[in-house]
Formats: C-alpha cells, structure tokens, sequence
C-alpha cells in the first residue's frame, strides 16, 4: 500500500478544505454579483420615478419625500451603507466559521496524536 490511514485521511481533509473554499469564493462572488446588479436597478429606478415625477407635481412618486431630486444622494448612501454592512456581515459569519472548522481539525489532529503516542 502506498500510503498509509493517516496519510489518506490528512489528503481527504486537505481536498474537502480546497472543495469548501471554492464554494465559498464562488458564493461571495454570487452576492457581489448580486448586490451591485440590484443597486444599480434601485439607483435605476429611483432615477426614473424621480425624474417623471418632477415634471408632474412638486412632489415626488406616492408623495414620498425620499424620492424627491435634492434627497437621491442621501437614499443612495443609506443603501449603499445597508448593503456593505450585509456584505460584511455574511463574510464575517464565513471567516468566523472556517476559523473554527480550522481549529477543529487542528483539535482532531492533536487528539489522534496523543492516542497514537498511548499506544
């Protein structure tokens, strides 16, 4: 046999570690996706609500003070602010988990040492 138990299983961990990790990229870079698409429709719309209603009234779509031309500056920070903050979040929660999926591992690997020392 060519490689030993551990040797199998230290290379199943490693290829398990590589496969998790590109799942990882591969979602981040979906909600990245994602995030920058549905800004720039709401920036999209928000324009176009904007615009039409200036020429109606004085007042904006639905009567909304949010939407009026002087306030679209501070609409679009406050989403880009709420969306960072998502972001952040969820690749906080992520970092936070492969910490602890690492320390794990690391915790398995010394408690098998110990029982392969016993014996």
């Amino acid at each position: 046999m060519k490689h030993t138990r551990d040797d199998a299983l230290r290379e199943i961990m490693r290829r398990s570690e590589i496969i998790m990790e590109r799942k990882e990229r591969r979602t981040t870079r979906i909600l990245a996706s994602m995030f920058i698409v549905l800004s720039l429709g709401v920036v999209g719309s928000i324009s176009a609500f904007s615009r039409s209603a200036a020429a109606v009234s004085q007042d904006s779509v639905m009567g909304s003070f949010l939407l009026r031309p002087e306030t679209m500056g501070y609409v679009f920070i406050a989403f880009l602010a709420f969306g960072a903050g998502v972001i952040l979040a969820v690749l906080g929660i992520r970092y936070r988990n492969r910490i602890n999926r690492e320390r794990m591992v690391l915790k398995k690997e010394k408690e098998g040492e110990k029982e392969d020392d016993e014996m």
